[in-house]
């Protein structure tokens, strides 16, 4: 038997619907499985009961495992770093159930059958999500990657700056290794004591089952989202989910429901995009920057909610191409431009240049254009004019 768990905790109702469509992306290769010889069980673990979870009819129970306020607190190091709950979690459930676990995050969704994933979990193999990069190729990581050089021994465990990261939003072992977690949790604690880096939990996670299980992935069987690709899925999942008529057991039996995703852009403005940056130099990040941009215009008459999505992220990425950051409204970690140096072109032109340029290529959001656009919600244009604001003061 394996366990399949989730952890959820916090008033935040996305989280809640998130987590109600992973399940149903996964009971729906579920669906005619008999519970009588089912080679696997479903937990969600939680710090309070989830009404939402006892309405949701399934061909598998849904177990409800509960923990205290304190065993979380404890989980996260007194509050100063969230990330440490999931190695805590994962510990929890295998001690309850004695099981081969395999703990998903919410933002997740199954593309293939958890009957493939289950296989992969054994006495001597376990399962993450995706191999990311080495440390040492991760600028985030050189303060550890220093520390550490070609290699040194904590709690058992080599890291060096040749060790792998793996992505954590699957993360599954064999009751048998249940002995692994607790060196997880004293090398993350010991690394996050070191450099307070974000993800360091999974990277705990990653080399410690590297080194003692032979480590598979699962990116074939479940997709796991984030950065700007998570806005759209939240508003599919909305529309899915709250906005349906149809009745959550029939979900399952609806391919639509689980068609999400980048929305396309269109081959033209992909093709435009492309010429335009090969012609004048852009780097990927301005680019891309300049290709949300006309995707924002083509969604604003079919999809209000696509087009300032995509108009947020032109936003984005514009910021970051030209060095003009917005201190309070995040750097869309995660997007789709394939990255790209600081600065929208690679000759390194002037900044009163790339300026007038940014007033030819976003054209339609300049601060004599932007107040008619009827379909640009009122935050969304704030925060382009604020933009204008800094640009022009260099």
């Amino acid at each position: 038997m394996t366990v399949i768990a989730y952890l959820l905790y916090g008033d935040n109702q996305m989280y809640e619907r998130e987590l109600v469509f992973s399940l149903l992306s996964m009971l729906r290769f579920l669906k005619d499985q008999n519970e009588s010889d089912s080679s696997l069980s479903i937990s969600v673990i939680s710090d309070r009961e989830r009404e939402i979870l006892t309405h949701l009819p399934t061909p598998l129970p849904i177990e409800q495992l509960i923990v205290s306020q304190g065993e979380l607190d404890g989980w996260m190091r007194g509050g100063a770093y969230r990330h440490g709950v999931k190695p805590c979690a994962l510990m929890k459930a295998l001690d309850v159930y004695q099981e081969s676990v395999i703990l998903i995050d919410t933002d997740t969704y199954f593309v293939e059958t958890p009957l493939r994933l289950i296989e992969r979990v054994s006495s001597t193999s376990s399962v993450m999500h995706r191999f990311e990069y080495w440390i040492q190729d991760e600028p985030m990581w050189q303060p550890i990657v220093e520390r550490v050089g070609d290699g040194i021994e904590l709690h058992g465990i080599t890291v060096s700056r040749q060790s792998p990261m793996y992505n954590s939003g699957v993360l599954g072992v064999d009751y048998s290794q249940r002995s692994l977690l607790d060196r997880v949790f004293e090398l993350l604690s010991t690394l996050y004591d070191w450099s307070p880096i974000f993800n360091v939990e999974q990277f705990a996670a990653g080399v410690t089952l590297h080194q003692w299980t032979n480590l598979l992935t699962s990116d074939d069987i479940v997709k796991h989202y984030w950065g700007y690709e998570r806005e759209f899925v939240h508003s599919q999942i909305n529309r899915s989910l709250m906005n349906a008529k149809t009745p959550f057991n029939e979900l399952m039996h609806h391919p639509a429901t689980f068609a999400v995703g980048y929305p396309r852009q269109p081959i033209k403005d992909r093709l435009v995009s492309k010429v335009r940056g090969a012609m004048q130099g852009w780097n990927d990040r301005y680019r891309f920057a300049y290709l949300s941009y006309r995707t924002a215009l083509f969604y604003a008459s079919k999809d209000r909610e696509y087009a300032n999505i995509w108009a947020t992220i032109a936003l984005e990425e514009a910021r970051m191409a030209v060095g003009v950051l917005d201190g309070g409204s995040g750097s869309g970690s995660g997007s789709g431009s394939g990255g790209g140096s600081s600065g929208a072109f690679e000759n390194n032109t002037e900044f009163d240049r790339v300026g007038l340029s940014l007033q030819r290529d976003f054209e339609q959001f300049q601060p004599e254009a932007i107040g008619s656009l009827d379909w640009l919600s009122g935050e969304v244009k704030q925060r382009w004019l604020q933009f204008w604001e800094q640009a022009a003061s260099g």
